[in-house]
């Protein structure tokens, strides 16, 4: 679960404001490095929203359909040690790229 923007914005602004970050993540019930990750946050992206999910298949669609087209029975740690990736990432690719 995130933390609500505005939240985000008050812990950053308290850091900036001379409190340490250890008052910080007492006061708002945080982990040990999230200010210190909002703020490399906001230097990157200009804002303390959440990241955008990359929900692109780096396996090539075409390649997999030709793999169970060949191989209709394997498991998906076969097929990720055919295309030499993980399991978690076979899965994704199956549940947005289905071949069956």
């Amino acid at each position: 679960m995130s933390y609500p923007v505005k939240m985000r914005e008050h812990a950053v602004e308290a850091v900036r404001n001379g409190h340490s970050e250890a008052e910080v993540n007492e006061i708002y019930r945080l982990g040990v490095n999230m200010p210190r990750v909002w703020e490399n946050l906001e230097a990157e992206t200009g804002a303390l929203g959440n990241r955008p999910l990359n929900r692109g298949s780096k396996i090539d669609h075409e390649k997999s359909l030709e793999h169970y087209r060949e191989n209709p029975y394997s498991t998906n740690k076969e097929t990720a040690d055919a295309f030499n990736h993980g399991v978690p990432g076979i899965r994704s690719a199956k549940k947005h790229n289905p071949v069956c």
